[in-house]
């Protein structure tokens, strides 16, 4: 049976239950991982980028600072911002600030596409001294994925051992509407060749977070694929804590998960894109980079608020042609 590394991503809030929140979390074995990029922005108004991601790293700080000996020898990860954003130097600062207080396990590094891109960020991370176990590259774009074994052959397994998979920035970079999500035919068929890839070239998979929150079934059945189509070890972004007790504690099923492909009339595309764009405003939560639908619990992405404003914006200019 294959192992699955649990990695949730989580934007922590400093109050009484914090604690509590992660100790569940690391009950599970899982690793905590706290986000400093898309979680942390403000798609409608990104005038507050700025200060929304210097509050999440004063943060952290303070959570690391304060109460390294509760974190020490726990499973702890980071998400950085890309390098090649204006946030890129300040995570790195902070990372400097607590190195002598923290070993990170993983440190994802998001929209990767080059190996230029790697050996960049692992030179700023080396000339802070911070200290890691391991990084996690992400790919989630369209050069990343054209790149993607080149970059894998291109690197000694030192370096990293695990690569992952980000379907929200890749819909949107290949401008799909409506997004390919874990229920989809299209989903998988890039998911079955970027897992190919990885691990042929001796490589770990990481799959990307199911934005269903409550839909155990469909978290489950995704496990269980995931188990039919890799052949090493893999790992699972969760966001919540019921995703990452389902993904601890399901068992395989023996049951293959069998997709359906996504076929939309372009009338059924633009109402989707309006019902996106109107709920993500409905329910954006405070101070986070996305939504969560009251009646579903489905998280909605910046990316796909994003991508349904450019769709319409697209149809718009069609018909006005």
């Amino acid at each position: 049976m294959l192992y699955t590394y649990i990695y949730q991503f989580v934007q922590p809030k400093i109050n009484d239950t914090l604690f509590q929140f992660l100790q569940c979390i690391f009950n599970y074995g899982a690793c905590v991982v706290f986000d400093l990029e898309d979680g942390v922005q403000d798609p409608m108004n990104p005038i507050n980028n700025a200060s929304l991601k210097a509050e999440a790293r004063e943060t952290i700080f303070n959570i690391i600072n304060t109460h390294k000996s509760f974190l020490n020898g726990k499973l702890v990860g980071i998400r950085l911002n890309s390098i090649d954003s204006i946030y890129f130097s300040e995570d790195i600062e902070l990372l400097c600030k607590i190195r002598s207080h923290i070993t990170w396990d993983s440190v994802f590094l998001p929209k990767i596409e080059s190996i230029e891109h790697i050996d960049n960020c692992l030179d700023q991370l080396s000339v802070r001294q911070v200290i890691w176990k391991q990084i996690i590259p992400i790919v989630e774009s369209k050069e990343g994925m054209k790149n993607l074994k080149t970059l894998v052959l291109g690197k000694k397994r030192t370096q990293f051992r695990k690569i992952s998979f980000g379907h929200a920035d890749y819909n949107l970079d290949m401008q799909n509407w409506p997004f390919f999500h874990q229920n989809s035919e299209q989903f998988w068929n890039i998911v079955y060749q970027f897992t190919n890839d990885v691990e042929s070239a001796g490589y770990e998979y990481v799959n990307t977070p199911l934005l269903e929150l409550s839909n155990d079934d469909l978290f489950i059945k995704t496990k269980a694929y995931l188990s039919h189509l890799c052949k090493l070890n893999y790992g699972q972004v969760t966001l919540s804590t019921r995703q990452t007790r389902l993904c601890a504690e399901s068992k395989e099923t023996g049951l293959l998960y069998v997709p359906t492909k996504s076929q939309l009339s372009e009338l059924d595309k633009i109402r989707n894109a309006k019902h996106i764009i109107e709920s993500f405003r409905k329910n954006k939560v405070p101070g986070k980079g996305f939504a969560v639908e009251y009646d579903t619990n489905v998280l909605i992405s910046p990316q796909e608020y994003k991508a349904a404003m450019l769709f319409l914006e697209f149809i718009n200019s069609k018909q006005n042609a």
